[in-house]
């Protein structure tokens, strides 16, 4: 399951290749502002591989070009609650991927096509490797 928070729609994904299919259908679909955030890529490299501009920085909004320190507190300045925060950062630390999709009032899309893709809420799987 992924989360839903106001026109947000958030979720864990565990490979690479889904994270490029996801934001692929998801950009087929129409949303257009799709972020997120992949082990070992800066600001500039994910900002490049993903050919957004502004959305990224509103959501995660780096250190030194280091986004590792700075998803509890981007996250929960979109309102997704501390300790829900702390476990996208718990999963981000294992080597996930976590995606943010802006999707005012096709929340349910973009829920389904995350989901299609393997996305999950950390709070309802089990974070063993």
């Amino acid at each position: 399951m992924t989360m839903i928070v106001g026109s947000k729609v958030l979720g864990v994904l565990t490979e690479s290749q889904q994270l490029d299919q996801a934001i692929d259908e998801l950009q087929r679909s129409g949303f257009n502002n799709i972020d997120f955030a992949h082990p070992g890529e800066t600001a500039s490299s994910f900002n490049a591989r993903s050919g957004l501009t502004g959305f990224i920085r509103a959501v995660f909004s780096p250190n030194e070009g280091d986004i590792r320190g700075n998803i509890v507190s981007d996250l929960t300045k979109i309102g997704v609650p501390d300790e829900e925060a702390r476990n996208y950062q718990r999963e981000f630390e294992l080597g996930r991927s976590i995606i943010i999709v802006d999707a005012p009032s096709r929340q349910e899309q973009a829920l389904a096509i995350l989901r299609q893709h393997g996305a999950f809420d950390p709070a309802t799987r089990s974070t063993n490797g």
